[in-house]
């Protein structure tokens, strides 16, 4: 039997980390530092290739000019990070948001219980970015994701025929080892951890920052203050990289 994997938090964290989102979120008009983007949202689940609940929000995928795939964490479910669109979301920009095809006991979905689980997960993640550059080929494609969603889009970053734009990795597990290939196209690699995660070490990213710059990618490294949660100055840095702002 492979063995579990335990790089995402339980239901219970993941629903403390929802509550700070919520909470931080709605105090990001209040410092002026992100203004909201309204959104057009698809909160109705359809089928994609790789055979995933997708959900949308932002642009529509026929008017974007950028597409980002965003990976929910552990226990959670497709439109757990949607809430985020209101803030990194942008002119032209879609948002695309896959849900986990394993559901768990306790409520919730994962992306991966064992190694086999996270290697057909990252597979159906590529079949949909596939399908998505076949029907919109001038868009560019970004994908991100928090705590194991995080772990999915940080393994397919090495993926040359995705090409992505950007990876924006909130919270990883460290999956990847070193026989992970130089960069070979100018993806835009943005890292963020708490330094008091205690569901996934802050050091497992940073043991993925230093391998990405070691390859040669260009690595946005956002560590803070904090646990396993998402941070009103981390949605700035996230929608600056987006807008080709250097933070």
């Amino acid at each position: 039997m492979s063995p579990r994997l335990t790089f995402g938090p339980t239901k219970d964290a993941q629903l403390r980390y929802t509550l700070v989102l919520m909470f931080l979120i709605a105090g990001c008009t209040e410092s002026g530092s992100v203004q909201p983007f309204p959104p057009v949202r698809e909160t109705q689940p359809q089928k994609s290739a790789g055979d995933l609940s997708v959900r949308y929000s932002g642009t529509r995928l026929a008017d974007a000019r950028q597409v980002v795939v965003l990976l929910h964490g552990y226990g959670a479910s497709g439109d757990d990070l949607m809430s985020l669109t209101d803030y990194i979301g942008g002119e032209l920009r879609a948002f695309v948001f896959p849900e986990g095809p394993i559901p768990l006991p306790g409520g919730g979905q994962a992306w991966a219980t064992t190694d086999a689980e996270l290697d057909s997960s990252c597979r159906r993640i590529i079949e949909l970015m596939d399908e998505i550059a076949k029907q919109h080929p001038e868009v560019r494609i970004s994908v991100g994701g928090f705590s194991q969603g995080a772990t999915i889009a940080s393994k397919l970053v090495a993926e040359e025929r995705l090409k992505l734009e950007h990876a924006i990795l909130y919270s990883p597990a460290m999956k990847l080892d070193d026989g992970i290939p130089q960069a070979k196209h100018s993806t835009q690699v943005l890292i963020a951890h708490g330094r008091e995660d205690a569901i996934l070490p802050f050091s497992e990213s940073e043991r993925l920052r230093d391998l990405l710059i070691g390859r040669g990618y260009n690595v946005n490294w956002q560590p803070f203050d904090g646990g396993h949660t998402l941070t009103r100055e981390l949605m700035v840095a996230t929608r600056k990289q987006l807008d080709g702002i250097a933070n």
